[in-house]
């Protein structure tokens, strides 16, 4: 029976429809997506020549650019009074006028290193670009290899041309629309002569020629192969590589452009050869004294705050530097400083330095750091390290003090006393005399007594002294000597100041801060600065007691021409310390009111045959040389700073923040932190990295025998055997040996004493008995115990023999006077 079902064959008419109907509808599809296709680029198109059109159509001709370009702003300084310090402007532009001025090899070490495809591409490389991306993809690191021509560089260094440095990817659009426009416009010659006419290679140089000039003292055309090629290495990093103290840095970076010259074939392997051997150095960057600034010494230390923290290029480039100086003040200082030294020629004083800081935000108010910027940039007040005499004394005191083992009333006997290596010579009061009797630690301040600092400081442990000088502010390293009690070691004026800062502000310690506020040629705030307070550094029983004995010094004892009297002006609250070196090289005055602490130091300095000694000035002491000095300034600055009174809140920061801030760079903030989009970042200068406290100083030239000052405990002294945790310099539980003082505080009063701890005259190495029995004659440093130098004030004839003698070594205590050479 047959099937109701038909079966249709291909070729019948049904199929064929059907096969029609699928074939159209494939094709309706297609004409669809290919429309969708064509309407997706016709969109982008149209933004694109939207977008081209929005970043363009403003684009100035290039020759109205350049004829545009002038020098930046100056940066300009100024002091909290508003008066202008000084202005920084060193740009130095010197075009050429063609490409034909200059060998082939100039341009062409530029292409190699920076973009060799330049004269095959339309303003951006893509195949570049993608290389690029690839490098930093696989690489791991987002900027190992950059993609930017030669146009997209002029475009953003231009500021004409309205493209910022920001990385953001509205400014990288705009920047490569602008190039493709300038690409249309110009020609490649006319692009890479605007280029090198520009470009900023560093020490102020923008444009090959002019670097040409400032780094190797020719033209251009005149340069060798290698010279071109170093210059052409400086553009991509000139805070980098465009430092006569960076040589190698720069040298490998010109070996990397030779290579890529040598890779394209812009050089022969004979011109590569020839260019590596040249050693060709850079010629010594023109010294910037800057003497024509107001307050010059004041104004270099900042800078060099600044460079530090940004690097030397930033640093002209129009900032606007507000500082903490009262140019009043400041105007007083200088005047002090040279009416002072003017009448204490009798003596032989010619040296002088001054500081002044505001007790109640550390603004440095004044700052003094020699007689004659012009002469000698050497600044006493921040470089200078000299013994601080009887100054030191009120560190002996506050130690004993704060830790309870006396107070004013405890009295001691004012007699001689032997030091501990040799029994048969004394401590001795600075007139000699002794009054057998005892005496209170008031009136021992008071008439600043030796014998019984001395004995305050062995009571309470020299490294217990120690520990609270650079707690309160020294900054130098001290030796655990007992006569570091006399004031054995050198400190700088800045830190005296900051640490006698701590009894008029109640225990605490403003930072010293020379910087408010520095903002950009924008206007935008590139640093901005809070006065930055310590914790507690002191008990309030033990600054009482400081000021109190301190204002007895002034009032009735060795400082009462700081103080004044009725006929020439009395400065209110005055309290102060003065000091005298025991060779009398040195006097000082170091004392506050509750507005102002202020140093001065005054000495007898002379340079012959490219050295620098300091002589004695007999007769001189503090209190005759310093004190009249500190009053004739404090009587007129006090009034100034009531009228000036900085109320801003101030920055707590822990002893170990201020241990870190205070050495170096006491104007970097530690809590308050500015905003990055504004700031510039810092820079990678080995000179503008942060240095390690007490390791390095700002110093203009670290040569400077004013600054080699050799310090700390010699090498042969060992700490006798002690219990493990036991510090045989004070009787105090190891542990915490004040059990009002916090185990954080301990480390770090421990992390500051040496490891030679004890008092160290106590420890030196003794000879043994049976030494060598062939006898000599040595003379011995009465302070050390040690063999006597030249520089040892008390000195003792004793028969030695010669096992004994070499045991002894040669005294370490008393060192080249700072600024004198052998």
């Amino acid at each position: 029976m047959a099937s109701g079902i038909t079966r249709l064959g291909k070729n019948t008419p049904l199929a064929k429809r059907r096969g029609t109907g699928t074939r159209k509808r494939w094709k309706t599809i297609a004409a669809a997506c290919l429309l969708a296709f064509l309407s997706v680029v016709a969109i982008l198109l149209v933004a694109f020549v939207a977008i081209f059109w929005r970043f363009t159509k403003d684009l100035p001709s290039l020759e109205v650019v350049v004829n545009d370009i002038k020098p930046p702003n100056a940066t300009e300084i100024y002091s909290q009074d508003g008066e202008l310090l000084g202005r920084l402007r060193v740009e130095n532009r010197q075009p050429i006028k063609s490409l034909k001025e200059l060998p082939p090899y100039v341009k062409d070490a530029t292409l190699a290193i920076e973009d060799h495809r330049f004269y095959q591409h339309s303003g951006i490389d893509y195949k570049g670009t993608l290389r690029a991306v690839w490098v930093n993809i696989s690489s791991g690191r987002a900027a190992a290899q950059g993609g930017s021509t030669l146009t997209q560089q002029l475009v953003r260094n231009l500021k004409q041309f309205g493209v910022t440095k920001e990385k953001k990817f509205e400014r990288k659009i705009k920047e490569a629309f602008i190039a493709l426009r300038l690409e249309q416009i110009y020609s490649k010659d006319q692009i890479l002569l605007h280029y090198l006419n520009n470009i900023y290679y560093g020490r102020g140089a923008y444009g090959v020629d002019a670097a040409a000039h400032v780094f190797f003292g020719k033209s251009a055309k005149d340069l060798s192969v290698g010279q071109a090629a170093l210059l052409a290495g400086l553009a991509q990093r000139p805070s980098d590589y465009a430092r006569t103290e960076q040589r190698k840095i720069a040298m490998d970076r010109r070996d990397d452009v030779l290579a890529k010259m040598l890779e394209y074939k812009y050089i022969t392997d004979k011109q590569f050869s020839n260019a590596k051997q040249d050693l060709t150095k850079f010629i010594a960057a023109p010294k910037q004294i800057h003497a024509d600034f107001k307050a010059p010494y004041f104004v270099n230390y900042v800078l060099k705050q600044l460079t530090k923290q940004f690097g030397s290029d930033y640093l002209y480039s129009g900032l606007k530097i507000e500082t903490t100086l009262n140019y009043k003040m400041q105007k007083l200082g200088d005047e002090i400083i040279r009416k002072g030294l003017d009448k204490s020629e009798r003596v032989g004083a010619n040296k002088g330095a001054l500081v002044s800081i505001d007790n109640q935000s550390g603004y440095i108010r004044a700052m003094v750091g020699g007689r004659n910027f012009y002469v000698d940039q050497f600044n006493a007040v921040t470089q200078g390290r000299r013994q601080p005499g009887s100054t030191f004394k009120v560190f002996d005191y506050t130690a004993a003090f704060e830790r309870g083992e006396t107070d004013l009333s405890t009295t001691f006997a004012d007699e001689p006393i032997a030091y501990p290596n040799d029994p048969e010579h004394f401590v001795k009061n600075y007139d000699g005399k002794y009054s057998y009797g005892r005496i209170s630690c008031l009136s021992a301040i008071q008439w600043s007594k030796n014998t019984i600092a001395v004995q305050v400081a062995k009571k309470v442990g020299i490294n217990a002294v120690i520990a609270i000088a650079h707690k309160m502010g020294i900054t130098t390293d001290i030796a655990p000597y007992l006569p570091i009690a006399l004031g054995a070691a050198a400190v700088r004026p800045i830190d005296l100041a900051s640490a006698y800062s701590v009894f008029p502000t109640g225990g605490r310690r403003f930072l010293p801060m020379s910087i408010v506020r520095v903002t950009d040629s924008n206007g935008d705030i590139v640093l901005e600065n809070l006065p930055s307070i310590t914790e507690p550094i002191l008990k309030q029983s033990t600054v009482e007691q400081m000021d109190k004995a301190l204002q007895a010094v002034v009032e009735s004892g060795t400082g009462t021409r700081a103080r004044g009297y009725e006929d020439i002006g009395v400065v209110e609250g005055a309290r102060g310390k003065t000091g005298t070196t025991s060779d009398n090289r040195d006097a000082w005055f170091a004392g506050y009111t509750p507005e102002l602490t202020t140093v001065i130091w005054v000495a007898s300095e002379q340079k012959r045959n490219g050295k620098i000694t300091y002589n004695e000035m007999p007769g001189a002491t503090g209190g005759h040389l310093c004190a009249p000095m500190w009053h004739d300034y404090m009587i007129q600055a006090v009034p100034e700073q009531r009228r000036t009174k900085v109320n801003i809140p101030g920055v707590t920061v822990t002893q170990e923040q201020a241990d870190q801030k205070i050495a170096l760079d006491p104007d970097k903030k530690v809590k308050k932190k500015t905003k990055k989009d504004s700031k510039p970042k810092p820079t990678t200068d080995p000179d503008a990295m942060e240095t390690t406290p007490r390791e390095t100083d700002d110093s203009l030239d670290p040569q400077d025998p004013r600054m080699n000052v050799p310090e700390g405990a010699p090498p042969e002294v060992t700490p006798p055997a002690t219990e493990k945790g036991k510090d045989p310099g004070t009787e105090q539980n190891p542990d915490n040996p004040d059990p009002e003082r916090t185990d954080k505080e301990t480390t770090l009063i421990r992390s500051r004493i040496h490891t030679a701890d004890s008092l160290a005259p106590n420890h030196v190495a003794i000879p043994a008995k049976n030494s060598s029995t062939q006898m000599t004659s040595a003379r011995i440093c009465t302070d050390s115990g040690r063999i006597a130098t030249k520089y040892c004030p008390d000195t003792h004839k004793k028969r030695l023999s010669s096992d004994q003698k070499a045991s002894l070594g040669v005294c370490n205590l008393h060192q080249v006077p700072l600024g004198e050479e052998e």
